[in-house]
C-alpha cells in the first residue's frame, strides 16, 4: 500500500539504503516484501537499512579522532594515526563499537588528512569573516569531514550537508552551525555548477 511505498522512499532519501533500479509496482506492498527489497539492495551494494545509523555514528567518531589529531598538531606532539584511531575505539563500549563502519572511518580520517590543503582552500573560499584556524578544533573536524565527503566520495550531497548540520547542532554553537551550513551550501552549488558545465 501507499504507506509501505513511502517507507522505502524515505529510507532511500535518507541514504538508509542504496538507490537501485527497482520497479516497486512489481512487488506486492507488504512489510515482508519491503525487507526483501532491503535485502536485495544489500546484495547489490553491500548496504542495508542499518547503514544510515552506522555512517552517522562513524562520522561522529571520525570527528572525535580528527579533533585529537588536530590537537596533537597544534601542540606539536608526535602521533601515529592508527594509534589515535585505536585509542578512541578502545574507549567505546563494545555494543557501540559494533555500529561503527571501520572501513569508512579510516576512509574519512585518511581522506581528510591526505587532502587537507585542498579541502581548506574550498572552505576558505566561502568562509566569510572567518578563517578555518579561527574555528574550534571540533568545528574544523566537522567542516573538513563534510567537505571531503562532498568533493571526494559518492555519498549523496544532501546527506553530507545534513549530517554535518546535525553534528554542528550537537557540538557547535548556533553561530558556527549556521556558518558551516552556509559554507557547505556554497560548495554544494559550486559542485552542481561544475557538473552542469561538464
Amino acid at each position: 500500500d501507499r504507506e509501505n511505498v513511502m517507507i522505502i522512499r524515505k529510507a532511500v532519501e535518507e541514504d538508509a539504503i542504496s538507490i537501485v533500479d527497482i520497479n516497486i509496482n512489481e512487488w506486492k506492498n507488504t512489510y515482508n516484501n519491503i525487507f526483501k527489497i532491503l535485502i536485495f539492495c544489500g546484495r547489490i551494494n553491500k548496504r542495508c537499512i542499518f547503514m544510515k545509523t552506522n555512517r552517522t555514528i562513524t562520522r561522529e567518531k571520525a570527528m572525535t579522532i580528527l579533533y585529537q589529531i588536530f590537537l596533537y598538531k597544534k601542540n606539536k606532539i608526535n602521533y601515529d594515526i592508527n594509534n589515535v584511531i585505536e585509542e578512541v575505539l578502545e574507549n567505546i563500549v563494545i555494543e557501540d563499537r559494533k555500529k561503527i563502519d571501520t572501513e569508512y572511518l579510516n576512509t574519512l580520517i585518511n581522506g581528510v588528512l591526505n587532502n587537507i590543503d585542498d579541502i581548506d582552500k574550498s572552505i576558505e573560499k566561502y568562509i566569510e569573516s572567518w578563517s578555518i584556524d579561527r574555528l574550534g578544533l571540533t568545528d574544523q573536524a566537522i567542516l573538513r569531514i563534510s567537505v571531503y565527503e562532498l568533493i571526494y566520495t559518492d555519498t549523496p550531497d544532501l546527506v553530507c550537508i545534513n549530517e554535518a548540520i546535525e553534528l554542528s547542532k550537537k557540538y557547535s554553537d548556533e553561530k558556527v552551525s549556521k556558518m558551516i551550513n552556509g559554507v557547505l551550501d556554497k560548495i554544494y552549488h559550486e559542485k552542481l555548477d561544475n557538473n552542469t558545465e561538464e
